[in-house]
Order: structure tokens, then sequence, then C-alpha cells
């Protein structure tokens, strides 16, 4: 969607953390860009409103992205916060969570071809999911 200038400022406003707005009310912002709260309500309902809002906000968060890892690798060293060095681990793809699942089964149950099957199944499935 192609927005207007006034949209793109609204949606930005939004994007920003509420502690950062100014002016801090959707009314008091309404009366800045010049138009009544109810117009920004009825942009809010524009298709693809709330995503060009998301967007805005991903640019926010990969802007301070540095600054938020630097303060865990502090926490998790400082601290010694384990809860911090595994969010920091996970956050940055060195931790992955490993389940492993057992079943088991009576082979009586199975024909020698289903069983054949059964374990080509497994070794092709092993292939795909070994790190």
């Amino acid at each position: 969607m192609k927005w207007t200038h006034r949209q793109l400022k609204h949606i930005l406003w939004l994007a920003t953390p509420k502690s950062q707005r100014q002016p801090k009310t959707k009314e008091s912002w309404a009366d800045r860009l010049g138009v009544r709260s109810r117009t920004l309500r009825r942009w809010e309902r524009l298709d693809g409103f709330w995503d060009a809002v998301w967007d805005a906000v991903k640019v926010y968060v990969d802007d301070h992205l540095a600054e938020v890892l630097d303060a865990q690798i502090k926490k998790a060293i400082s601290d010694k916060d384990t809860r911090a060095a595994r969010l920091l681990l996970e956050a940055t793809g060195r931790l992955i969570e490993r389940r492993q699942v057992e079943q088991r089964l009576k082979v009586e149950q199975f024909t020698a071809d289903e069983m054949v099957a059964a374990a080509r199944e497994v070794d092709e499935w092993k292939c795909g999911h070994q790190a």
C-alpha cells in the first residue's frame, strides 16, 4: 500500500516505544498531524497498516540489537547469570534444544517388508536432521 506522508508519520509514531513518543497521547498526536483522532483510527483499520507498523518496529529492534546483546553478555558475565547466558546463546543460534523421542513397538505387529520400509524412513530422517 502507498501511504501518505501523514500516515507514514503515524506508523512511525506507533512503532516508537510509548516512553519515547512525542507527544504522549494519541489525541495530541492527531492535533500535531492536523487530523482528528477518528482519522487515526480509520487509518489503523486499513489493510496492511499494522504490518507496516510491525516492519517499522523490526527496524527499531535491529538498530538496537547490538546494545541488547551487549547488555546480555555483560549480565551473563558480571552476574554469572545462566539465564542471561542461555538467552544470549538461543538468540544467536548457538544453543538449540534437542529432544529425543523413543517409541517401542512390538516387532510381531509388522511384516518384514514393513520393517525394512520403516528402517529406511528412520535412516532418511536421521540424515536430514543431523547437525
